[in-house]
């Protein structure tokens, strides 16, 4: 009887023994396959990481992670949460901002302070008249200054502070 069960247990050592081996075979021509496969997503991937380095986007990704080291040093994280909400309204007004036109007037005045390169001259209000009169950029220029002070006060309420201390 000792027999039988040795002949059992072999015969059950020699099926586990042969799916092992299937297993491993199937698993050889897998690697096979995926051999390939695996090597050209390697190089596709070594590429895009060439050509992002290339761009400098890692060198970007360094700076911008000690900006925000430093920027996380300097404000807690329930002050970020509640300048969130104002740097979202400030990403709109800088898309206003960034319309050809509104690029075009900057441009055109910090190029005209750039230019000058002393502070211009005193002017009264007789020397103001003569520039309006006499000069139609002038006017165009005052009526933008105008239109800009008129929508300041529109949106300012008396009394109210722009800023807010620390505290």
């Amino acid at each position: 009887m000792p027999e039988e069960g040795n002949d059992q247990a072999l015969l059950r050592n020699t099926r586990n023994l042969t799916a092992m081996l299937e297993r491993l075979e199937q698993f050889d021509d897998f690697l096979k396959d995926a051999t390939p496969l695996l090597g050209e997503a390697t190089n596709a991937t070594i590429m895009e990481l060439n050509q992002l380095e290339q761009e400098g986007v890692f060198k970007t990704l360094g700076a911008m992670r000690k900006m925000s080291t430093k920027f996380s040093s300097r404000f807690p994280p329930d002050r970020l949460e509640k300048m969130g909400d104002g740097f979202l309204d400030l990403a709109e007004v800088m898309e206003k901002a960034t319309s050809p036109a509104v690029v075009e007037l900057v441009e055109a005045a910090t190029s005209s302070m750039a230019d000058t390169g002393a502070a211009p001259d005193n002017i009264g209000v007789f020397g103001l008249g003569k520039a309006v009169m006499g000069d139609a950029d002038v006017r165009r220029g005052m009526a933008v200054l105008i239109d800009v002070a008129r929508a300041i006060g529109k949106a300012r309420r008396p009394g109210e502070r722009l800023l807010e201390t620390k505290g």
